[in-house]
């Protein structure tokens, strides 16, 4: 994960970074906090993480508390 970490640092102004990550409440694993941990609290500048799930999930309460800013119902 680390080598994850640093490429979301070469983003730029010229190149930014959008990633996509669709239907995590698909994830089968018993503690989705742990299945999450990889994803930075706070993003560089110019990256942006997208994620989705369903509202009534395990991984929509993680992230409805976490510190990844933005909610959007």
């Amino acid at each position: 994960m680390k080598e994850f970490h640093v490429l979301l640092q070469r983003a730029s102004q010229s190149q930014p970074l959008v990633l996509l990550l669709d239907s995590l409440d698909q994830l089968r694993s018993y503690s989705i906090k742990r299945e999450l941990s990889w994803l930075p609290n706070k993003l560089p500048p110019h990256v942006k993480i997208v994620l989705t799930c369903l509202t009534g999930d395990q991984a929509f309460a993680c992230l409805k508390v976490g510190s990844l800013a933005y909610i959007a119902h």
